[in-house]
């Protein structure tokens, strides 16, 4: 079950990972959700802001075991995806989910969305998209579009001008 970034309706979750920088192993808690019995970090990679675009990729079977040393995570490279294997009751077998920051969730078995939804959200992997962070930009382009229109053009000093742009991201 994937959710694409150019699907025309938009998510109803964001998703980051930042928890596993600031966590580590208790990122991957999941004792509060009976549901899940295991889940393990089985790939992670980071992704550096530079001309090559360079990205690292981290595999291995359980890369915050609490049992093994704790691995280092670059602090100046962008967590760009996570992929954990999640055990759950509901599935004979353990399931891949894959986090690409900041729309993309990946899950092999529809059974268990609900409980890793909300383990995600417990965890802060997962946030509610609200209605006023989806509304926020057009409201700004809306006002940058009446603007003009109430200005008073009077020339004075107050004005920006027109060599003036607002950038929306």
């Amino acid at each position: 079950m994937k959710k694409e970034d150019n699907d025309q309706t938009p998510p109803q979750f964001v998703f980051n990972l930042n928890a596993l920088r600031s966590l580590g192993p208790a990122a991957l808690d999941h004792k509060r959700n009976p549901a899940i019995q295991d889940i393990k970090l089985r790939e992670l990679s980071i992704a550096f802001d530079d001309p090559l675009h360079h990205e690292i990729t981290i595999r291995a079977d359980n890369i915050l075991d609490p049992t093994h040393p704790p691995i280092k995570i670059p602090r100046n490279g962008r967590l760009s995806r996570a992929k954990f294997e999640v055990q759950c009751t509901s599935a004979s077998a353990p399931q891949a989910l894959t986090i690409e920051p900041p729309t993309t969730l990946t899950i092999e078995c529809a059974a268990c969305l609900a409980t890793l939804l909300a383990w995600l959200q417990h965890t802060g992997f997962a946030a509610l998209r609200t209605t006023a962070s989806t509304l926020a930009p057009i409201l700004l382009a809306l006002a940058t579009l009446i603007a003009p229109a109430l200005s008073d053009n009077d020339g004075d000093a107050d004005d920006f001008g027109s060599d003036s742009k607002i950038y929306l991201n």
